[in-house]
């Protein structure tokens, strides 16, 4: 499977896993546990941070495959956002506005890089951020 399939893949699960989070939540009658809020939360600001790194691909990245990827990172995460805020919003949940301090430390050593360097596939900060996702939602029993 080429890399770039991989990771449409892989935003299809994350995708799939943050939907199936948010009808979960939304069928708890009585709000959210402190597990929901945290993963909630953790998703939102990795969003966040996805939507900022395929800004960023979009803008200095020299490879068209990679300005698409990075195109498809901001729409994937960018309707991922929205779908929380509309669950957060119906439990009187407050989202993060910013970016986890480990997301900025990824994001200002992608802004260090060279354009030519911007890449997506194994070995990228990418692949942490959605292994880590995914166990967050493994661990909440999302799948």
């Amino acid at each position: 499977m080429s890399a770039r399939k991989s990771k449409k893949v892989t935003v299809a699960m994350v995708s799939a896993l943050l939907a199936t989070a948010a009808g979960l939540a939304t069928a708890a009658d009585t709000g959210l546990s402190a597990a929901d809020r945290e993963f909630i939360n953790k998703a939102a600001q990795g969003n966040l941070m996805e939507v900022a790194a395929g800004k960023l691909a979009v803008q200095r990245a020299l490879d068209p495959t990679v300005k698409e990827f990075g195109q498809q990172l901001v729409t994937d995460h960018s309707a991922n956002n929205d779908t929380l805020k509309t669950l957060a919003g119906s439990k009187q949940m407050n989202l993060p506005d910013t970016v986890s301090p480990d997301g900025q430390t990824m994001l200002g050593k992608l802004e260090g890089l060279e354009a030519a360097t911007i890449v997506f596939g194994h070995g990228d900060p990418w692949t942490g951020g959605v292994a880590d996702a995914v166990a967050r939602a493994r661990e909440a029993g999302l799948s």
